[in-house]
């Protein structure tokens, strides 16, 4: 049997309304994992109600949450964990990260992580996995479109499931809307890393469908975006919207 607890905590220096902590605790139940889930914003006595929703916040922000999500994520806790060292924390303004993982009664690893990137992606995943089965959001859907200079359009609806961890692929190929196709998580995990490090100009992208030729996304903003141009990349070091354009190909070619 598997058991284990994350705790996290945003760093000191991020202010309130935005610093939160969550505590996660999962045991092994009928080969799945059973969860207890808590996240809490702190810190925000001084502000007013007006004041959150001025940020984007409310006062009912805080979540919980008791349920079992699906085995895959007993696999890749453990997997995570096969992989990760303990640290010796240093920086009082780093994120707090600490994780106590037992097996067969045994503890495997009690600690804080030194793989605190890694860490923290997958522990997105996991959160959004327990928001998707609680059923507080809804699978993330995205848009591509592909315009080739001769003006054919390619077209297609992807559906992101962190609960189960499976990808849909609807192809706009008419009415009424065929099958979906299943496609790689691990390929669809490195679009999104990419996606969300490029950088968006609202005032650059497009309400409607574009029908220009060129690569694009939309991810539920309404906004269409073209990598490169209306959604850039950090530095010209970093290759994300070629990565996103690369993904395309592939969807479009495959479709």
């Amino acid at each position: 049997m598997q058991t284990f607890e994350v705790k996290y905590e945003t760093s000191p220096a991020l202010p309130p309304p935005y610093c939160y902590y969550y505590h996660i605790r999962g045991r092994e139940t009928d080969g799945k994992p059973e969860i207890d889930f808590q996240w809490v914003y702190h810190n925000r006595e001084d502000l007013s109600p007006e004041e959150l929703e001025a940020e984007g916040f409310s006062a009912q922000d805080d979540f919980q949450w008791r349920g079992t999500l699906e085995r895959v994520w007993l696999h890749l806790f453990e997997q995570e964990i096969a992989r990760t060292r303990k640290a010796t924390r240093t920086g009082q303004d780093q994120p707090y990260l600490y994780i106590t993982y037992k097996k067969e009664g045994k503890i495997r690893f009690d600690g804080e992580p030194q793989n605190l990137g890694p860490w923290d992606y997958f522990l997105q995943e996991l959160v959004q996995a327990v928001y998707e089965t609680a059923g507080k959001e809804a699978p993330l859907q995205l848009q591509f479109r592909k315009v080739s200079p001769s003006g054919e359009v390619h077209e297609a609806r992807v559906v992101v499931q962190f609960r189960d961890r499976q990808v849909r692929v609807f192809m706009s190929k008419g009415t009424p809307e065929p099958p979906p196709e299943l496609i790689a998580w691990e390929a669809m995990g490195h679009t999104l890393h990419a996606l969300y490090l490029l950088e968006p100009d609202d005032e650059k992208a497009s309400p409607t469908a574009p029908a220009r030729h060129g690569y694009y996304f939309e991810s539920g903003t309404g906004l269409w975006f073209e990598p490169g141009k209306s959604a850039t990349d950090p530095s010209p070091q970093n290759k994300f919207s070629r990565s996103v354009i690369q993904f395309m190909d592939h969807l479009f070619s495959a479709g």
